[in-house]
């Protein structure tokens, strides 16, 4: 599943790239725009924890080629205001639109739920499980209090009255 969701997110931001910048990232060309485009894809893509080669095969392009766009890029991002201005561009509309759950299927979107609901029962379980033992633990603090500063000829007269305090009697 992770590496189908990186082949969506690569296809997302590589559609970002054509539409906003106008540039086909698996052109071979060392035209500025388009290093800068292939900077900007593969840094986005790097740091959305795809691997060189998964990058790599979504430009047409080495593992290491992809591996010096990802290691150069931080340099070129100082040095060029209109680098800064692309990744920015590209960036902000990759994190605004693009979703990971909206590329999954339906089977896999049916497991996630299932998923969810097993947790869902789980802690509901435990939480029910918690308040009793917590309820029971207040319950042993009470009578111990009790017993500890009534008379034993009195006791019984306080228990009545705190049934009668709890159940609003």
């Amino acid at each position: 599943m992770k590496s189908n969701q990186h082949q969506d997110e690569a296809n997302h931001v590589k559609k970002l790239i054509k539409a906003y910048l106008d540039v086909d990232i698996t052109t071979k060309s060392r035209k500025r725009e388009i290093v800068q485009a292939k900077h900007v894809f593969v840094h986005i893509l790097r740091s959305a924890k795809c691997t060189c080669v998964e990058v790599g095969r979504h430009m047409g392009m080495d593992y290491t080629s992809v591996l010096h766009y990802d290691r150069t890029f931080e340099s070129y991002y100082n040095q060029s205001n209109i680098l800064r201005d692309k990744y920015n561009r590209i960036l902000d509309l990759y994190n605004e639109k693009y979703d990971p759950r909206l590329a999954l299927t339906t089977c896999e979107l049916r497991e996630q739920l299932f998923e969810a609901q097993q947790l869902v029962k789980e802690l509901s379980s435990k939480s029910k499980q918690q308040t009793e033992e917590r309820a029971s633990r207040n319950n042993i603090l009470l009578h111990e209090l009790i017993d500890a500063r009534t008379t034993p000829d009195n006791e019984e007269s306080i228990y009545i009255k705190m049934r009668a305090f709890y159940n609003g009697i």
